[in-house]
């Protein structure tokens, strides 16, 4: 009997590392997606900013 618990917990922080490290992988994905989303957002802002710039140059 002890030996199957001691299986179980053995296996339980087994599992229990595993999840700590998805997580820490899943944070720091979501972390690079964020930074990614606002790099994004702050070129189309720049190009859209262009865009209108060359538009009015166009239209003197």
């Amino acid at each position: 009997m002890q030996d199957r618990q001691k299986k179980y917990e053995i296996n339980n922080r087994t599992l229990l590392r595993k999840v700590k490290e998805h997580m820490k992988g899943r944070t720091a994905a979501e972390k690079h997606n964020k930074y990614l989303q606002e790099l994004y957002n702050t070129l189309s802002d720049e190009n859209n900013s262009l865009k209108r710039k060359a538009y009015a140059k166009s239209n003197l």
